[in-house]
């Protein structure tokens, strides 16, 4: 009988969500892209690591709008560009540029865990 509830036991520990007991995996984002108003991608620098959550782009002084492009690993987190949420093809709505530097701030937000988890980002846009 002890054998028999040390195997449950076993078994039941290799399946911890299963049972109600997260596994917790940290949220993940893979790519930072910031694309200008005529269609071209501009360097984000530093090159872009989830950890890491500032960032800078240059654009010229004709550049009056940006948009920008993420991708994070979980497919049912929410990213927002100054509170304007991502189209489903993970870029954000084109977001005019008022001033330099103007600083765009990004959120993730994934619906997993509790509690959720949150990831926020800043890109600084200088003309």
């Amino acid at each position: 009988m002890i054998a028999r509830g040390f195997a449950i036991a076993v078994a039941l520990a290799g399946c911890g969500s299963i049972v109600g007991i997260d596994d917790h995996v940290p949220l993940t984002c893979h790519s930072l892209s910031v694309i200008r108003d005529d269609g071209r991608a501009v360097e984000v620098n530093p090159p872009f690591q989830t950890a890491v959550s500032s960032y800078q782009v240059i654009v010229s002084t004709l550049t009056i709008a940006v948009q920008v492009v993420m991708t994070c690993d979980d497919p049912d987190a929410t990213l927002t560009a100054d509170g304007m949420p991502f189209g489903d093809d993970g870029m954000s709505p084109p977001i005019g540029l008022v001033s330099s530097p103007y600083d765009i701030r990004i959120a993730v937000r994934a619906p997993t865990d509790d509690p959720p988890p949150e990831i926020d980002y800043d890109v600084e846009v200088l003309r």
